[in-house]
Order: C-alpha cells, then sequence, then structure tokens
C-alpha cells in the first residue's frame, strides 16, 4: 500500500504541476487531498472486504471434521565426532608453495530467493485502524522490550469446547475487530525490531497470552488468528485435548516434531505432541511459507555484559574487547537449529558488536594485501577463542551465530567457520564457502590473485583452504586427513 499510494501521489503532484498553472492553488489543493483520500478509502475497503471473506470462508472450512494425521518425532542434529582438542599444525612443517587442487566437492547451492509476501506486512499496517488514544493497553516485555499493546480484557474470546465447532464460533469472533488493533501492535514491533518469521511467531505468542490472561486454547488461536492476518502459512490442529499451532519453513528444523504434507514439514510450535493430531488443513489466503533466514539481527534493547579480551596470538596487534547484548543472547538460545548454515553467516554480526569489533581489527587491517588481512583474521579466529566441542559444552549439538562466540566460553569448528566467514566478507571483501568435512567444517577464500596451497575448484574459480580451527595453519593448509576427501561445499 505504501508503493501505491507514493506512486498514486506523485501522479497527483505531477499532474498538478501542469493544472495548477490556470487553477486557483487552493482549489486544486482540495481536490488533490479528496481524491488521494478517496484512493486511501478505496483500498482499506478492499482490504477490509478481502479480509471479511477470507476469515467467514476460513470460520465455515473449520466446522468440517479435521483431517487426522501422523506425528513424527523430531529429529537431533546429526552427532559429529569433532576434535576433543583443537589441532595444532606441526611448527616444522613446509608451507605450501603452489597451488594444489583437491578432490571436486559437492556443492550446496544457495537457497532459492523467498518470494515476496502477497501483501507485503507494511501495507496490512496501513489498512489497519490507528488506536484511539484512550483505547486500553496492557503490558508486556519482549526480551527487553517494553510493548503496550492495545488489548480490551473485557472482551476476551471464550471457548466453550475444543472442537470444530466451537474453533469456528471463536475465529468468528477474533475476526470481528476486536483484535485489530492488537494485530497492528505486532505487525509494528515485528517491523522495527527486524525479528524475521520465528522472532514474529515469537511475539504473538507471547502477546495472545497476555491478551488471553494466561496460556492456553484460546491463545493458540489468538495466535494462529494474528499469524495468519500477518500472512504467515499455517495450519491448526487438535492434539490430546487441546488447540496445537503447526508452521512449515523454508529449512529443516531440527529437535520439533512434524507432520507431513505434500512432502513439506509442518512443525508442532509446543513440540509436547506424538502420536497423531487432527488437522484443519486449510491454507489461509494470501500467506507465506516462513523461513529462519534473517536479512539482519534483531534490533533488541542493549544491554550488555561484561567486556571479554579478544587477541590474536601471533598478531597481537589483533585485539578488541567486546560486550555482548543480553537480550539478544536470549533470543539466540530460543531460536532453532537448522543444517542451513548459510543463514547463520548471512545474519552477519550485530551493530553492537560490530562497532566494538571492526574499527580495531580496521586499524590492524589496513594498508596489509588481502592475502595478509585473511591470514591474519585467521589467527585472530584460530587463537582468540577456547576450544570445545558442543557435547561438551552443552551436551548437544549446537551452532552459533557470529555474536555468541564472543559471548559463550567457548566455540567449536562449525562457530569459527561462521564467525571468519563474516568477517572475511565485511572486511577483506572477499567471497567464501564453508567446507563440510567429517567430523570438521572449515572454509576456503576466492582471493583476487593466485595463492599457493589446497584449493577447490567451484564454478570455475578457485577457493583456498583456510582453516579457523586449525590453530597455526596458514592459507592454503588443511589437515593431512582431509587432503582425498570430497567436501561438501556450502555456498554463501
Amino acid at each position: 500500500m505504501m508503493k501505491k499510494t507514493a506512486v498514486f501521489f506523485l501522479a497527483l503532484v505531477l499532474a498538478g504541476t501542469l493544472s495548477a498553472q490556470d487553477d486557483d492553488f487552493d482549489a486544486f489543493r482540495r481536490r488533490m487531498q479528496s481524491e488521494y483520500s478517496a484512493f486511501r478509502n478505496k483500498a482499506q475497503q478492499d482490504y477490509n472486504d478481502f479480509r471479511k471473506k477470507a476469515n467467514e470462508d476460513y470460520a465455515r472450512f473449520m466446522e468440517r471434521t479435521w483431517e487426522e494425521m501422523r506425528v513424527f518425532k523430531g529429529e537431533e542434529p546429526p552427532r559429529k565426532p569433532k576434535p576433543i582438542r583443537q589441532p595444532v599444525a606441526v611448527p616444522d612443517r613446509m608451507p605450501p608453495s603452489e597451488p594444489v587442487p583437491l578432490p571436486t566437492p559437492e556443492v550446496v547451492p544457495l537457497p532459492e530467493r523467498v518470494p515476496p509476501p502477497a501483501i507485503a506486512p507494511d501495507e496490512m499496517i496501513d489498512e489497519l485502524p490507528m488506536p484511539e488514544p484512550q483505547d486500553p493497553t496492557v503490558g508486556m516485555t519482549f526480551y527487553g522490550k517494553k510493548c503496550d499493546l492495545h488489548i480490551d480484557a473485557t472482551r476476551r474470546v471464550v471457548l466453550k469446547a475444543v472442537n470444530e465447532k466451537a474453533a469456528a464460533q471463536a475465529w468468528k469472533e477474533l475476526s470481528d475487530g476486536r483484535y485489530d488493533a492488537l494485530l497492528r501492535d505486532c505487525l509494528s514491533l515485528c517491523s522495527s525490531m527486524q525479528l524475521g518469521d520465528w522472532g514474529y511467531m515469537e511475539l504473538t505468542r507471547q502477546a495472545a497470552i497476555v491478551a488471553m490472561g494466561k496460556a492456553g486454547d484460546e491463545a493458540t488461536l489468538l495466535q494462529a488468528w494474528l499469524l495468519s492476518q500477518s500472512g504467515i502459512e499455517l495450519r491448526l490442529a487438535k492434539a490430546n485435548g487441546h488447540f496445537v499451532l503447526l508452521m512449515v519453513f523454508e529449512e529443516d528444523i531440527y529437535r520439533y516434531s512434524f507432520i507431513r504434507k505434500s512432502n513439506r514439514r509442518f512443525y508442532i510450535l509446543d513440540n509436547k505432541n506424538d502420536g497423531k493430531v487432527q488437522v484443519c488443513d486449510m491454507a489461509f489466503p494470501k500467506t507465506h511459507t516462513a523461513t529462519l533466514r534473517l536479512q539482519q539481527l534483531p534490533l533488541l534493547p542493549v544491554n550488555n555484559n561484561a567486556q571479554r579480551p579478544f587477541a590474536a596470538k601471533h598478531f597481537a596487534t589483533m585485539k578488541a574487547d567486546v560486550s555482548v547484548n543480553n537480550n539478544l543472547m536470549s533470543f539466540f538460545d530460543n531460536y532453532p537449529q537448522s543444517n542451513s548454515y548459510n543463514y547463520y553467516v548471512n545474519a552477519s554480526l550485530s551493530d553492537n558488536v560490530k562497532q566494538q569489533l571492526y574499527p580495531a581489527l580496521r586499524q590492524r587491517l589496513e594498508g596489509k594485501s588481502k592475502k595478509k588481512q585473511v591470514q591474519m583474521l585467521l589467527d585472530f579466529v584460530q587463537t582468540s577463542f577456547d576450544y570445545k566441542t558442543d557435547q561438551e559444552q552443552f551436551g548437544r549439538e549446537r551452532s552459533f551465530f557470529g555474536d555468541e562466540s564472543f559471548f559463550h566460553p567457548y566455540n567449536d569448528c562449525e562457530d569459527r567457520s561462521i564467525l571468519f566467514s563474516i568477517l572475511v566478507r565485511e572486511l577483506v571483501g572477499l567471497d567464501v564457502v564453508l567446507l563440510v568435512l567429517p567430523h570438521h567444517m572449515a572454509t576456503a577464500v576466492c582471493f583476487d590473485s593466485e595463492v599457493p596451497g589446497s584449493y577447490y575448484m567451484v564454478d570455475g574459480r578457485r577457493f583456498t583452504v583456510c582453516d579457523p580451527t586449525y590453530i597455526g595453519a596458514g592459507i592454503g593448509e588443511s589437515m593431512s586427513q582431509y587432503k582425498d576427501i570430497k567436501a561438501r561445499i556450502v555456498m554463501l
């Protein structure tokens, strides 16, 4: 709606520029305002008509018998035995003197671009009514952010039973306008806080509990209503005498139970069900599949922990003191684990960490060749962090977003590869890929000139191995056990 409004307004201004020469300016301005108002009213009416019909159709479908489907237990991330101790390069080894090709790798292509939603969130916000100053609000804190939500506790929807007919009746009541202001609040918070689909799912869950006064079936239905009105695909289901919410994602998610529908996995968000569920198998119109990808990290209130020093061993000037936002760490603690490693890299680092880290590193890298810059960053990641496997630190597999390496006391090969990839891409400007090897992960960098050492050819480009876990190893040095191994390459 915002783009359409801007185009319409521009057209009126251009037309007015020509006509204002002959017309009285005040008359022209009144005409322009009248035409714009008519345009906005028409757009809002179209949107309201769409929502009214969609919700009526959805409520009618809910009254039908729901389909019974089998629940599959959530999968654990594959346990990848990693070195118990961080590997160290032999001090008196001979560094590579010429390029050495490695076996042709298996390449994991970039994920397909997620199509934009049929109705953009900003357009939805534009079409929803503005709350009145006297409208009641309820306070809520979401990852440190204090929110005032427009909720009228006297008009709560109350379920009479947990069945199809009661769900349909409740959906009609949810759609009568009493929660439109709450929907606008949630959409606005999602946009301003850059929450992404998973963060928005968490926000609506908490908002629904606050709106209903407690967790339960009414809150689950309200969350389903908020998400569907926001353009996110879901399914509502019944299990063990309660309503549950199922969402489908572009990525595979570990540890969450799911149902299979048309070769897609719908994950049960309360993750407490097994056996079978009864599913209301209808998609709300103009919804999109959710994704775990974050175009940027969430903007949460900064509540930094104490600064920690990080310093490279062989390049003493490569050092910085970094503190991390505890609110963001809590957000990551609740984020699902996935094998889509590229979304960890593409999310980058928070501005909070960049402002502490990047000026210090850029000052040391300035004036050096790109090869030297990569070597300095490689040593920084190899030697600034203490090493421990996920099993030792958490008792389970877990990959870090970049900021998390500066928060937790230890990290492992996956976490270092993710962080190193971010630093090289953003501080040096070179392309990087992740190397998934048996029991290990490393990286490879595409230099703008030929460098000696082990490399992989990917789409006609040479990516030279850089292992941020192999202490003391330079550019092009691969651990001996992987020199004849076919790697799986993750494009970024």
